[in-house]
This record gives structure tokens, C-alpha cells and sequence, in this order.
């Protein structure tokens, strides 16, 4: 009884270390985040120049319908089925 109340004590002392470390790594981030958006507002403050390229966000996800394939049209019309609904 003990050596299992030791061992769930021991996994739950190791996901809060985890937990601490990702904390710590988010808020490091975050921070850096904060210095480049302050780092870009400086330099910002001249006039806008039109057609510069923007960058998309940093946290633009991947769209998982671009690698999706789908299937073809016949290339005849007759070969489409009617289906019969409501």
C-alpha cells in the first residue's frame, strides 16, 4: 500500500515539475512575443509603406484541407446517380 502511495506521489511530483516547466516556457514566450510586437511599434511609428509584405500571425495554424485529395467528376453527366432524398 505504501510502495503504490509512493509511487502515485512520485508521478504526480513529476507532472507538477512538467507542468511548471511548460508554464515557465509559455511565459517566456509570451515575453518574447511582447519585446518583438514593442520592437515592431518602434519601428512602426515612421510612415506605413503600401504593398510591404505582411507576415501571417505566429500562430496560423495549417490548414488540413489543403493535403486532402477528392475524388473526380465523371466525365460524363450520365454516369452521375440520382439519389432519391427526403
Amino acid at each position: 500500500m505504501k510502495l503504490e502511495k509512493d509511487k502515485l506521489n512520485k508521478k504526480a511530483m513529476e507532472m507538477q515539475r512538467k507542468i511548471k516547466e511548460h508554464e515557465e516556457k509559455v511565459s517566456k514566450d509570451i515575453e518574447d512575443v511582447h519585446k518583438r510586437q514593442s520592437m515592431g511599434n518602434k519601428n512602426k511609428s515612421k510612415s506605413p509603406q503600401k504593398g510591404k509584405f505582411i507576415p501571417y500571425p505566429e500562430d496560423a495554424r495549417p490548414n488540413p484541407f489543403l493535403a486532402k485529395t477528392y475524388e473526380d467528376l465523371p466525365q460524363r453527366p450520365n454516369f452521375l446517380r440520382k439519389i432519391d432524398a427526403h
